[in-house]
């Protein structure tokens, strides 16, 4: 399955934990979690870098819960989201 058809069935979110040729790679088409743009490991406070990570999952989760209300309704909630 490539990139664009798992899109439809699934939210895939890279995390940049170091630095890399993120770009390079058939994930690099997707819109990457890099807290102020740069990869975790770089960030002087960590613990906010990724406190900053989980505001945009749940952001994404909320985002793809509405584009699939049937999958995602009311018998399926997700906790805090």
């Amino acid at each position: 399955m490539d990139v664009e058809a798992a899109a439809v069935e699934c939210a895939i979110v890279p995390i940049v934990v170091r630095k890399c040729r993120f770009d390079k790679l058939e994930l690099g088409k997707l819109q990457a979690i890099q807290p102020g743009g740069k990869p975790i490991k770089q960030h002087r406070d960590r613990d906010a870098a990724w406190h900053e990570v989980t505001q945009q999952l749940d952001r994404v989760i909320k985002e793809f819960k509405a584009r699939n209300p049937k999958r995602f309704g009311p018998e399926f909630p997700l906790p805090g989201i």
